[in-house]
């Protein structure tokens, strides 16, 4: 019989971090697991440390060609026979309970939508207890089919050596849901995509995600084409045909260290490809699109409006730049010249003033898509089991 869940762990020369890694995934409380290991010829001693778990039955080993990270990711999923799959990234860890709790968060998860619909106002995102306990709206909808394939928690921010910082790296969409996160619920997955849009990725960290299997033959693999943004990508994809369970558990690590691929990646590359993989998304007729969004006027540009602005806001063609550094500033007019000339001439135009254009409040864009597209709010916190905390 195929295993329960499918837990993936690509690898390429993180040998001081695989016995954490491994000791994470043997503690799981959940039993009915394989594990799929791809090594991409790792030259640091990480594939003979882990030739020394090929006697146990529930580990495959294999070696695949160095293709760069996300094609490591694509192996192991290709690779996965459970019903469930978790990708643990050598570099991080788990706690014991996340397979079983996140498991036990999609299964008691409602198949049908929320069905909730209401505008949203201009005040703040906090809720009072009350409308945790009870969610209700003022504009009810009649609910429709939607799945839950995907359980998010929370996670902690870890350095080398495993001590715990003082970091909170998702804190625009922390702030958006407020009381919400400290609360298991029920997140629509439309929602979810237009926080990821306004406010930036949600879910920081692989990590903290497991999801059925059956949802890569809906959105597919991870794009290697992308950089370090390519899971970016894929979650705004799989918030677009799934709903999401939400655990407030800090079961899951990320860990920060220099050779991680996304500490070394360039900023103004990474703004770049977080916007290509947006307008990717929106573009594509088989991505999800509901209907009702391409109906309202203006709704693309809209959603693309708060990274279009971080994107143009990198190139930094402002006249202060030019005078405290102009060899940095002469680099971002040649970038400019090639990527977005459009810009560089609204810029000269302006005499490299500064421009309302490079600086688009997310949060108010966020609440007023939600309104305009009617995408559902608040969250159901009547959908999920709550348990006791491990953090």
């Amino acid at each position: 019989m195929p295993p329960l869940v499918s837990i993936c762990l690509p690898c390429l020369n993180a040998r001081p971090f695989l016995a954490p890694r491994m000791e994470s995934i043997l503690a799981q409380t959940l039993k009915d697991w394989e594990l799929i290991v791809c090594d991409s010829h790792s030259a640091d001693g990480s594939w003979e440390f882990l030739e020394t778990f090929r006697a146990d039955p529930q580990v495959r080993l294999h070696q695949v060609p160095r293709e760069g990270a996300y094609a490591g990711w694509n192996e192991c999923l290709r690779r996965a026979t459970g019903e469930f799959v978790y990708i643990a990234t050598a570099d991080d860890t788990c706690e014991p309970p996340l397979l079983e709790r996140t498991i036990e968060a999609v299964e008691k998860g409602r198949v049908r939508g929320s069905g909730f619909r209401c505008q949203v106002s201009g005040k703040s995102d906090q809720r009072p207890e009350s409308s945790i306990r009870d969610p209700v709206s003022s504009s009810p909808s009649t609910p429709d089919p939607r799945p839950m394939d995907i359980a998010v928690c929370d996670y902690r921010v870890i350095d080398a050596e495993g001590k715990t910082l003082d970091l909170d790296l998702n804190k625009h969409p922390r702030q958006f849901y407020g009381e919400w996160m400290s609360v298991p619920h029920a997140r629509d997955g439309r929602t979810e995509f237009i926080v990821h849009a306004c406010l930036g990725i949600v879910w920081v960290t692989m990590t903290a995600v497991l999801f059925r299997r059956r949802l890569l033959g809906r959105i597919g693999l991870f794009r290697t084409d992308r950089g370090v943004a390519a899971d970016h990508e894929w979650q705004l994809r799989a918030c677009l045909v799934s709903d999401i369970a939400y655990v407030p558990d800090k079961l899951a690590t990320w860990r920060l260290h220099g050779s991680q691929a996304s500490a070394q990646c360039r900023e103004q590359y990474y703004d770049r490809n977080i916007l290509l993989s947006l307008e990717s998304v929106l573009d594509d007729p088989a991505s999800g699109i509901p209907a009702e969004w391409k109906r309202v006027a203006g709704w693309r540009e809209k959603i693309l409006e708060v990274q279009r602005s971080l994107y143009h806001d990198g190139f930094a063609l402002y006249g202060n730049v030019a005078r405290r550094a102009p060899a940095r500033f002469l680099r971002n007019v040649g970038r400019a010249l090639r990527e977005q000339p459009g810009l560089l001439l609204r810029q000269a135009l302006r005499g490299f003033r500064w421009s309302p254009e490079f600086s688009v409040d997310g949060f108010s864009t966020a609440r007023q898509l939600m309104g305009h597209l009617e995408c559902p709010w608040p969250p159901s916190a009547r959908t999920v089991g709550d348990r006791g905390s491990v953090s």
